[in-house]
């Protein structure tokens, strides 16, 4: 897979982690740099490692699902698109966009780097076809880095997004959406 697109598949993935972010960097105000750095690292690592479970699991599985892998990315990857499309234009629609203060705990950070980075189990299966044991490793570095820049932009520029957003975070979503479709798109070419 040229890294372009690699670096395309880490932006998408991690829209949904820089979306939380800037909802972290508003509800908690009062969070230290050390804490919004501690945030960002967290997302990274979850946003990076599973791909690369979801490749490993997907090895045993490969001699079943070969003839299926260009069809498995693209169906992988519309889904995905579809999903944060539906949820930016959801978040669009709401009303109240939590911007009431609560105080950080590291816990709630771990269930949400946990819960934003499920869907790169999935998309570590689509990379099967795409890349070898050697250069998973690398494109797992790119996950990291790329992921890491938008949780960092995320949680330091939350309220400052927020203004120029209007608070309507589903633009971002909306975004990583339509680059999963072009990646979707690409996996024939």
């Amino acid at each position: 897979m040229e890294y372009f697109t690699i670096v395309l598949l880490a932006i998408a993935l991690g829209m949904d982690a820089f979306v939380v972010c800037i909802v972290d960097g508003l509800v908690y105000p009062k969070m230290t740099k050390g804490q919004k750095i501690k945030t960002a690292i967290t997302f990274s690592v979850f946003q990076s490692l599973m791909p690369a479970i979801g490749y490993f699991l997907g090895l045993t599985f490969y001699t079943y699902i070969k003839n299926y892998i260009t069809w498995v990315t693209f169906g992988v990857f519309i889904l995905l698109g579809i999903q944060m499309i539906i949820e930016g234009i959801k978040d669009i629609r709401a009303k109240d966009n939590l911007k009431h203060e609560k105080e950080y705990r590291y816990k709630n950070i771990l269930i949400q780097g946990l819960t934003t980075s499920i869907d790169e189990l999935a998309v570590g299966v689509t990379l099967l076809g795409l890349s070898s044991d050697s250069t998973i490793f690398f494109y797992v570095l790119i996950f990291f880095a790329v992921s890491f820049i938008l949780s960092s932009l995320g949680v330091f520029s939350g309220k400052k997004i927020n203004q120029l957003l209007k608070g309507k975070y589903g633009i971002a979503e909306i975004l990583g959406g339509l680059i999963f479709f072009s990646i979707a798109i690409a996996a024939f070419f």
